[in-house]
């Protein structure tokens, strides 16, 4: 609670009115009923007063705190305690003064300040002070050295002619001694340390042995108190007390509701303030404005307010610790000495020692950098720190708006800027935002966390607004950098705005209101892309009557038939957002495709589920996964959902523990379903490695659709490739073709199982062919066409199929392996070797069994011993030393083996066996 009971007569015009930044202005009243944070100290004080005996020279006391730190409060509100107390009031009588003695040159000139200062005192109480001015006239007459004696002489016989001891409040006390210099000081020390009539005061932002100006006059002279930053508690009654104060028992109660309901802003507010009491009065309005008032406004006038102090806190620095100072804020994050030292180009060894005296005068703090173990440097007080930011950064907008995101980020919580986004994209006046409003929705964006999508809304308007304005484009977004997802959508909007004036040249639609339904059919079409909108807006105005006609059935057919698939509430949903330009079906870039499909549809299941199949259309990549998993939070009982997200993870991602138990669920889903059980023997055999409950799952899917060609094709790859048993491959293989003749994998597999396991080359060869003939860009049957024919000594014919892989563009390394090992292009073989061997050291079951598979076939073509020489070689030679060492055995370079441990001898062993095994098949 405060000393006094509230004061609800708050002064017209409200706080503002009253300047509650300078607490000179407050009301004594005032003063008493905001004054809760530093009681221990008043009363420390009060205690000095009362048990130093008369007659006898009290100690003195000096006051240290950062600016801010509430020490000319502090001495205020004393010399109010002083008044209140009788006893004390009859023993002391407390002398105010300036904060800052500008014109205090001399000792004369200050014992003059407190002649006057006695004289206001006097007055004040309403006594005569005629006799004072009187001699304070006479004094200034006499000879400047002459002054001192003269004052001091006066004071003490006023002081003892009213019985009472004078209580010297001097603020800025190191400033006032750097004035009056070497000598003045030790004839001030002599006078305090000796005149028991006076008891000095003082505030200093630092203990005067820091300043060596001063330092032997005053070494161990003043008893200093501390004045710490507010602890948590103390800043709670400090904000209950200026509600009360300023607005009432209500306001009192308001602010309590608050604070409770959002226990996080106050650690904020001191993270903001730095335990700070100016700061924290400052901030106080904000607070209680919530969300109610204008932040930057708000902010700004803040800001603008102290400057002042924080520009003389800058000022009063050296060069080097300014300098230092200003980087550590330019940096915002906390920075280490050595990035400081790379950013200053100040050396190591001297950017110690001005750290440490910058954080000893409270300006910065040691804190420990993100991800590491070590300390780094940031502004002890972040409201400092973006005023500076607001004052002094670099040009640009989004630069200069750092300080206002910087501020919000702390401010409020995720919710609260939500909510604020949510209140800008719906107040319906983002096409008549002033530069200022949009800096702050760009602000508002930046300040919001990355996966909420308000943050792309928010992004989104203000990219559409500014399309047209160029030049604040460029202030506000950089799409070179930051901003680079929107780069292509910025094209697109700027190409989709030329579209409709085109449009509506076409002269078969004859009415306005027929042009402009023509315009929104094509406009909206979600089966055209950008580009064939385009062809259709230039062709417009030379289409004929049929063409008209056939283009609008087929738009029509498009919307009819998306309806029945999605529902007309979804499409018309979609439509909307397409003709609105929040949302590009043909969606040119996936991470901008995935904001789109959030922003617009999170909280429209069905246009949901329609935007996300579209993607799936489109994209199969990490945006396209995370609107899938969006998705199937809304639809989670939803079995072709949960079956893309499955193949996304298998195919795409190469994350298979997760692909698994995303099939697995996908079948608990719909159990008759054949393709997750197909999707989980490909990932069973080809990445886990576990063999037989791949079969298991194979047979499952052929069970559930025996007529489904892809689980026969994948069946036969397991029992030729992993199972060991030729003949039911074939048979697989073999109904693969049965039911599907057009495809060309089961031919090619059907090839590798005749060729290497059946004996049957000119078979095999036919099968290898046929794939070709299929699909002749499909490097595989390339691949094991040419290994064939090396294999059968036609070796002109091997190379010209090598060539061929190597120019399918494939991306297969073990394919391209073997080609460029067979063609004598050793560096590309060791490139496609590197990248399969890091694969598969990664945990990649596919490309290890690959590597074996690249042994055992490049021994049978007599490339063995080369391979060999290259894994040896290569960067990843320890990983490949069992690999090595078989291919040695096979090709008998006995004198290049080496001694392993037991488990790569176990595993070299192992593949020397099944090579040999191999080539007894074949």
């Amino acid at each position: 609670m405060s000393d006094h009971s509230s004061i609800d007569n708050q002064p017209a015009g409200g706080f503002a009115a009253i300047s509650k930044y300078n607490p000179h202005l407050w009301s004594a009243d005032q003063l008493r009923a905001i004054f809760v944070a530093r009681k221990n100290e008043l009363a420390d004080l009060q205690h000095t007063l009362s048990s130093t005996p008369s007659g006898t020279v009290g100690q003195h006391i000096l006051l240290v705190g950062a600016r801010g730190m509430g020490k000319s409060t502090l001495m205020r509100r004393l010399a109010l305690a002083v008044e209140d107390d009788p006893a004390l009031s009859a023993a002391w009588l407390p002398l105010r003064f300036p904060e800052e003695q500008y014109t205090v040159a001399t000792l004369g000139q200050f014992w003059a300040n407190v002649l006057d200062s006695l004289a206001d005192a006097l007055q004040h109480l309403g006594q005569s002070v005629s006799e004072l001015d009187a001699a304070a006239e006479r004094i200034a007459a006499m000879p400047p050295a002459e002054q001192a004696a003269a004052c001091l002489a006066t004071i003490d016989r006023c002081a003892d002619k009213r019985g009472q001891r004078l209580l010297l409040l001097v603020d800025n006390t190191d400033l006032l001694l750097r004035n009056i210099g070497s000598d003045a000081q030790w004839a001030l020390r002599s006078t305090l340390q000796s005149n028991p009539r006076l008891l000095w005061v003082g505030g200093s932002y630092q203990s005067l042995e820091a300043e060596s100006s001063y330092h032997d006059a005053f070494l161990d002279f003043f008893r200093i108190i501390h004045l710490r930053p507010l602890r948590l508690d103390e800043m709670r009654q400090a904000l209950l007390a200026l509600a009360e104060t300023f607005g009432g028992s209500v306001a009192r109660q308001q602010m309590e509701r608050q604070l409770a309901a959002q226990p996080e802003r106050l650690p904020t507010l001191r993270q903001l303030s730095g335990g700070n009491p100016r700061t924290t009065v400052m901030l106080y309005e904000i607070l209680a404005n919530g969300q109610k008032g204008n932040v930057r406004s708000d902010l700004e006038a803040l800001l603008d307010n102290m400057t002042p102090l924080y520009k003389a806190r800058m000022d009063a620095l050296a060069d080097l610790p300014r300098k230092l100072l200003a980087h550590i804020l330019e940096h915002w994050a906390p920075i280490s000495i050595g990035d400081l030292a790379a950013a200053s180009q100040v050396a190591n060894t001297s950017i110690s020692p001005q750290l440490k005296r910058l954080e000893l005068e409270g300006l910065i703090e040691k804190t420990g950098l993100q991800g590491t173990t070590r300390s780094g440097y940031q502004a002890s007080e972040r409201f400092f720190n973006i005023w500076y930011l607001m004052r002094l950064s670099p040009r640009r907008q989004r630069s200069r708006l750092a300080w206002l995101v910087e501020f919000m980020r702390l401010w409020f919580s995720s919710d609260e800027l939500r909510t604020l986004a949510q209140q800008r994209l719906s107040d319906g006046r983002t096409a008549f935002r002033s530069s200022h409003e949009q800096e702050y929705d760009r602000a508002l964006a930046d300040a919001l966390p990355d996966q909420t999508p308000e943050r792309h809304a928010l992004r989104w308007s203000l990219l559409k607004q500014l399309k047209e304005n160029r030049s604040q484009l460029a202030e506000l977004f950089d799409l070179e950098g930051a901003d680079a997802d929107f780069k292509g959508a910025d094209d697109y909007l700027r190409r989709l705005a030329e579209l409709s004036a085109r449009l509506h040249q076409n002269p078969h639609a004859a009415t306005e209101e027929e042009k402009k339904r023509w315009v929104n059919d094509v406009l909206g079409s979600i089966g055209f892309n950008l580009a064939q909108k385009e062809s259709l807006a230039e062709a417009a105005a030379d289409l004929n009557r049929d063409e008209y006609d056939k283009l609008e059935k087929l738009l029509h057919e498009e919307r009819r038939n998306l309806e029945n698939r999605f529902g007309a509430a979804a499409v018309q949903t979609v439509r909307t957002a397409v003709l609105s330009q929040d949302f590009f079906p043909d969606m040119p870039d996936s991470h901008l495709a995935y904001e789109q499909i959030r922003a617009c549809f999170a909280e429209k299941p069905e246009a949901l589920r329609f935007g996300c199949e579209l993607f799936y259309n489109n994209h199969n990549d990490e945006w396209c996964y995370k609107a899938q998993k969006l998705a199937q939070e809304t639809w989670p009982q939803d079995a072709g959902i949960a079956y893309q997200c499955a193949w996304l993870l298998h195919i795409e991602l190469g994350r298979y523990d997760e692909a698994e138990t995303a099939y697995r669920r996908t079948i608990e889903l719909d159990e008759k379903n054949t393709y997750p059980w197909n999707g989980l023997g490909n990932l069973l055999k080809d990445h886990l490695g576990r063999y037989e409950e791949a079969e298991v799952a194979y047979r499952r899917a052929i069970e559930l659709d025996e007529k489904y060609a892809y689980p026969w094709n994948g069946l036969g790859n397991l029992l030729s490739d992993q199972l060991g048993r030729p003949e039911e491959a074939e048979a697989a293989y073999r109904q693969a073709i049965a039911l599907d003749e057009k495809d060309a994998s089961p031919w090619n597999g059907l090839g590798d199982l005749l060729a290497d396991q059946l004996d049957r080359p000119v078979e095999a060869e036919a099968a290898y062919r046929q794939a070709i003939a299929l699909d002749e860009k499909d490097p595989y049957p390339l691949t094991n066409l040419a290994r064939l024919l090396a294999r059968l000594e036609r070796k002109e014919d091997a190379e010209t199929f090598y060539r061929d892989v190597v120019r399918s563009n494939t991306d297969d390394q073990q394919l391209l392996l073997q080609a460029h090992l067979f063609l004598g292009n050793r560096q590309l073989a060791i490139d496609a070797l590197q990248a399969l061997a890091s694969a598969a050291q990664s945990g990649d079951q596919l490309a290890f069994f690959q590597l074996k598979e690249q042994i055992w076939e490049c021994h049978e073509l007599g490339l063995g011993e080369r391979l060999a020489d290259l894994m040896a070689e290569s960067d990843a030679a320890g990983f490949l030393v069992p690999f090595v060492q078989a291919l040695y055995t096979l090709a008998g370079a006995t004198n290049k083996l080496r001694d392993l441990p037991l488990e790569s001898r176990q595993m070299a062993d192992e593949i020397v066996r099944l090579a040999r095994l191999r080539q007894k098949r074949t």
